[in-house]
């Protein structure tokens, strides 16, 4: 597609009728132009020049011919989301905690996935930076593509790419930014939620969380812990739990006899002092209404997982298979 984009300034002494100078900005597109003026002290033309590139590049990307008119529009609205701040911020908490939320391992290989962002940008697209919603329903491939060949390491390329998507998914579910159908489908496609870590399980276990919360974040873990769904769980009385001669808690069910973990035997015992009758929880609220809150604690727990109620039993089965891959 055939385009044009020219900017120029131009400074406009002072006058009797106009105390200060100005400089005016004059941009021609395609055959049409604008004028601004903008202060002539300004030091931001440098600035100024690459936003309107970005703007009519972005244009060209998605093959539509821009007027000035348009650009202008562009121009003076609120700034969009940009692809490279967006990753940046919504890491920069957990860059920021090495060796509280992640290791220093994790920190460089975040901070490498998230410098090359602006080289993908100038290599792929002309624009060390690009609008969210500009990026094109190929930009998946595009990054895949990078990553496999730009990177110095080439078998964690899959892990990069899969470290930007869960950051545009996490802000997109957060409101901060929004994405194109197509892309978010694409999105949700790649981004196979990954199965809880013993480390995730730890992070909700020490979050601090108002007294409903905690509650189902309690009866999650309890689920981790012991692999019960959410049926199960509601119909558990305080006589199936016992306590053995060696001190050791134990859940007895019809079929099996499950041992309790130290940090699940601190779930129970509380939730069962605290329960008014034989049911072990008491009033869980509907399925619906957890899975809810789930997502919330597990934003407030930095978990990228998109966690829910079945999440625990999966998280149980993977660690069955552990210990007995271990014996």
């Amino acid at each position: 597609m055939n385009g044009d984009l020219r900017v120029s300034f131009k400074s406009v002494p002072a006058t009797k009728d106009r105390h200060s100078g100005y400089v005016r900005m004059t941009a021609s597109v395609n055959g049409t132009r604008f004028r601004m003026a903008i202060p002539s002290d300004s030091k931001e033309k440098l600035s100024l020049s690459s936003t309107l590139f970005r703007i009519y590049k972005e244009a060209l990307l998605q093959n539509k011919l821009i007027t000035a008119q348009e650009l202008k529009k562009q121009f003076m609205a609120a700034p969009p989301s940009l692809l490279y701040d967006t990753i940046h911020r919504s890491n920069a908490s957990d860059l920021l905690n090495i060796g509280k939320t992640i290791s220093y391992e994790q920190y460089q290989f975040q901070l490498k996935t998230i410098n090359s962002i602006p080289i993908f940008c100038q290599l792929t697209y002309g624009i060390p930076e690009i609008s969210i919603l500009a990026l094109p329903d190929t930009f998946l491939d595009q990054l895949e593509e990078f990553f496999s060949n730009h990177s110095t390491e080439k078998h964690r390329s899959r892990g990069q790419v899969q470290l930007i998507c869960t950051i545009l998914l996490k802000e997109h579910r957060k409101g901060k930014i929004r994405l194109s159908e197509s892309l978010k489908q694409q999105l949700l496609l790649h981004n196979t939620p990954e199965e809880l870590t013993p480390e995730d399980v730890l992070r909700l276990q020490e979050i601090h969380l108002p007294c409903h919360y905690a509650a189902i974040r309690d009866i999650f873990i309890f689920s981790c812990y012991t692999g019960l769904n959410y049926a199960s769980i509601r119909q558990l009385t305080c006589r199936q739990l016992r306590t053995m001669s060696d001190g050791s808690l134990w859940l007895f069910l019809k079929d099996k006899q499950i041992p309790l973990p130290d940090l699940s035997r601190k779930i129970s015992n509380k939730l069962s002092k605290i329960s008014n009758s034989q049911l072990l929880f008491n009033k869980i609220p509907t399925i619906q209404y957890i899975n809810q809150i789930l997502h919330i604690i597990a934003l407030k727990s930095k978990i990228c997982t998109n966690i829910t109620f079945k999440s625990a039993s999966k998280y149980y089965l993977s660690q069955q298979s552990v210990i007995k891959s271990e014996k």
